[in-house]
C-alpha cells in the first residue's frame, strides 16, 4: 500500500474546484469517522488492519484528517445518467499532505430521481 505525499502542493492544483486550503482545513475529518468509514468499506482484513493503525500513527504525530475533491465526472444522457465523486482523504500538517485513500461515490439518476447510491474506498498499491 502506498501512501502518497505532496509537499507545498495546494488542494486547488489536485482539482480545480476545490476551494482553497484554509477553507479545506477548517472542516477536519474526526478519527473515529474515518475508522467507522475504512470499517465498513475495506473488506480486507490486512488492509483494514494497514490503514487504522497509519491513522492512528499520524493522528499521534499532530496530523489532521481532511477531505477534498479529486475528480467529479457525470455521464449519460438526458433520462438517465451517472454522477461520480472521487474524493481524497488527506493527512494535513504544516505544509505536507498525505493521501491516505480514495472514496468514490456514484448517484445514479433515472427520470430526474435518484435511484441508487454506492460509495466504495480505494487505495493505491
Amino acid at each position: 500500500m502506498i501512501f502518497r505525499k505532496f509537499t507545498g502542493v495546494k488542494f486547488s492544483s489536485l482539482y480545480y474546484k476545490n476551494p482553497p486550503d484554509e477553507e479545506i482545513l477548517k472542516r477536519p475529518l474526526p478519527v473515529s469517522e474515518l475508522k467507522e468509514e475504512i470499517g465498513i468499506y475495506v473488506k480486507d482484513e490486512d488492509i483494514k488492519k494497514t490503514l487504522i493503525s497509519k491513522v492512528e500513527e499520524l493522528h499521534s504525530l499532530g496530523y489532521i484528517f481532511v477531505s477534498a475533491t479529486l475528480n467529479e465526472r457525470t455521464k449519460g444522457h438526458a433520462k438517465m445518467w451517472v454522477e461520480e465523486i472521487e474524493k481524497g482523504i488527506f493527512a494535513v500538517k504544516n505544509d505536507e499532505k498525505i493521501l491516505l485513500y480514495k472514496v468514490n461515490i456514484s448517484y445514479h439518476y433515472a427520470n430526474g430521481a435518484l435511484k441508487h447510491q454506492s460509495k466504495y474506498i480505494t487505495f493505491e498499491s
